[in-house]
C-alpha cells in the first residue's frame, strides 16, 4: 500500500522518506519466516517469549497473567485473547491459583517451548541474515538514530500530554 503523500502535504521530504520506509518495513510478511506452518504469528510468538523470560528470571515462581501483562506493550484483554490461543493449540497451560483465585497460573509446555525455540532460531537466522548484507558502521549509525528518534519521542509526547492522562 502506497502512501498518499497529498494528504500529507505538511511533512518535508526527509519525513515522507522516512515515514515511506518505516511502512514498507511494517508491511514485510514477518509471518513467512515463521516455521511453526501458520501456527502462531509474531503477536503469539512475543507472548511465548514474554513467559520465557518471567520464568527464566523467577525459576522457582509461577507465571501470572499478570507479570505477561506487565511485559507486553499491549492491553490486559489482548493479552487474554493472546493466552487464549495459545492455549487452545496446546502451546500453554492456565490454571486458577487456588489459594487466590485472582491470581491465574499461566505454564508453557513442551510443545510451546519447542515452538518458541523454532521461531526463536528463525528469527535469529532472518535478523543474522539481513545484518550480514549490511555495513557494520551503517549498522551503528542506524542504530545510534533510531535510538535519538525515540528519545526525541519521548520528549515530544511528554511535553505534549494531557495532565493526568498517560499516553
Amino acid at each position: 500500500m502506497k502512501i498518499n503523500w497529498e494528504e500529507l502535504k505538511i511533512l518535508t521530504n526527509e519525513q515522507k522518506e522516512f515515514l515511506e520506509i518505516m511502512h514498507s518495513i511494517k508491511h514485510l510478511n514477518m509471518g513467512m519466516i515463521i516455521p511453526t506452518g501458520g501456527q502462531i504469528n509474531p503477536g503469539d510468538f512475543h507472548t511465548l517469549k514474554a513467559i520465557m523470560r518471567c520464568k527464566d528470571e523467577k525459576p522457582d515462581k509461577n507465571v501470572r497473567v499478570s507479570d505477561i501483562v506487565n511485559r507486553m506493550p499491549v492491553p490486559a484483554p489482548a493479552v487474554s485473547r493472546g493466552l487464549k490461543f495459545l492455549e487452545g493449540k496446546g502451546f500453554v497451560k492456565r490454571t486458577v491459583d487456588v489459594n487466590d483465585r485472582r491470581n491465574t497460573w499461566v505454564t508453557i509446555t513442551a510443545e510451546g517451548e519447542k515452538v518458541y525455540h523454532e521461531t526463536a532460531d528463525a528469527m535469529s537466522d532472518f535478523f543474522d541474515a539481513i545484518f550480514a548484507k549490511m555495513d557494520p558502521g551503517d549498522i551503528a549509525a542506524m542504530n545510534d538514530g533510531l535510538k535519538k528518534l525515540r528519545t526525541a519521542a519521548e520528549e515530544v509526547v511528554s511535553e505534549r500530554s494531557i495532565k493526568g492522562v498517560k499516553i
